[in-house]
């Protein structure tokens, strides 16, 4: 099937022959938008038609171009948040002697700063993905009732 999609030279060069990948309709749909050919490929949950090469060409392709730097910035934003928070909460709210009082005011001003950073800037932004993402389900019927609470 996905072997019609691979193109190779008849001749090799330096030990190496050329191929071509023709994919562009498992990327793009008719519209313009997104082929939904990956998500079937998944869905199929073949291993040999995942590990095909143009598969495989196609997913790399996704990677490269788009999921990495959306993959990276979102668990970067999750990463600090869960820094600031650790700092805030632990290390700096935590005498650096066995029984003394906080080292004072600078301490207790970076402190104020770090947590409303992290409860003004970074709880707004998880706090709507999860109401938005909740409240998807809700409309699709992928909830169930636990104790009277649906």
């Amino acid at each position: 099937f996905l072997d019609g999609l691979v193109w190779r030279s008849r001749t090799a060069a330096g030990g190496r022959r050329r191929a071509a990948y023709f994919c562009r309709h498992l990327l793009v749909g008719a519209d313009g938008g997104p082929a939904p050919a990956i998500q079937n490929i998944c869905a199929c949950q073949d291993p040999k038609l995942v590990c095909h090469p143009v598969v495989a060409h196609i997913i790399d392709l996704v990677w490269a171009q788009v999921g990495r730097r959306t993959f990276f910035v979102r668990n970067a934003t999750l990463g600090l948040t869960l820094l600031l928070y650790t700092i805030s909460q632990a290390v700096l709210d935590t005498p650096i002697i066995e029984g003394a009082e906080a080292e004072g005011l600078a301490t207790r001003v970076l402190v104020a700063m770090c947590r409303c950073f992290v409860y003004l800037v970074f709880l707004p932004s998880h706090m709507s993905t999860h109401v938005t993402l909740g409240l998807q389900e809700l409309r699709m019927g992928q909830t169930r009732r636990v104790g009277g609470i649906q």
